[in-house]
């Protein structure tokens, strides 16, 4: 199977092209944004003004793809998501995958509520399968080895790490009501 992969999130789709390319399939992915901090896309990276990515991008949708997974956090704000409506006047097999906030602040704009009722959607996280029902929740895949392990000093606490890159939306307020709550009732957490 051929597929292609626009844009990314959290460097999932860069995994999940990593593993579709081991399972024998041929899969083209391209970032399409901003340099990453986190990971080197290399060739998979396209940088370049919105109308040279529009191009672009319409190019590669016209390509001889047999599956095209697209990221609804490319627009949930925009009136018309231009790339999909052309993916799917082409009849080309699509997938959206929504992670997060793009569906729990969006899911009322007349985009969103579109490419929710996309023939296939995906969902990162469990709790997204309550913004759209019909999606299937494939659990982000991580690659370990990304991570460094750290010195683990002996301690009796429960330690949470919460590295948000958007505290105001993405739940934080939350959570330290949680660890709140939990602290009052005995629990030893260290946020």
């Amino acid at each position: 199977m051929k597929i292609l992969m626009l844009h990314d999130c959290a460097g999932v789709a860069f995994e999940l092209r990593q593993r579709l390319i081991k399972r024998g399939h041929e899969c083209d992915l391209f970032f399409l944004g901003p340099k990453d901090p986190y990971i080197d896309y290399g060739a998979c990276r396209y940088k370049a003004g919105s109308i040279r990515t529009a191009l672009f991008t319409f190019r590669k949708i016209v390509g001889d793809y047999d599956l095209i997974h697209t990221y609804n956090s490319r627009f949930p704000r925009h009136r018309y998501p231009y790339d999909y409506l052309l993916m799917k006047a082409l009849g080309k097999n699509v997938v959206v995958h929504f992670h997060g906030s793009d569906l729990r602040l969006f899911s009322e704009t007349p985009v969103v509520r579109r490419l929710m009722k996309n023939k296939v959607c995906i969902v990162s996280t469990p709790d997204l399968l309550w913004w759209c029902p019909n999606a299937t929740w494939l659990p982000n895949p991580v690659d370990s080895t990304m991570f460094r392990p750290m010195p683990q000093d002996p301690h009796k606490e429960i330690r949470i790490l919460h590295s948000s890159t958007m505290p105001e939306i993405k739940g934080t307020k939350y959570l330290i009501e949680s660890v709140y709550e939990l602290s009052k009732n005995g629990y030893d957490i260290e946020l």
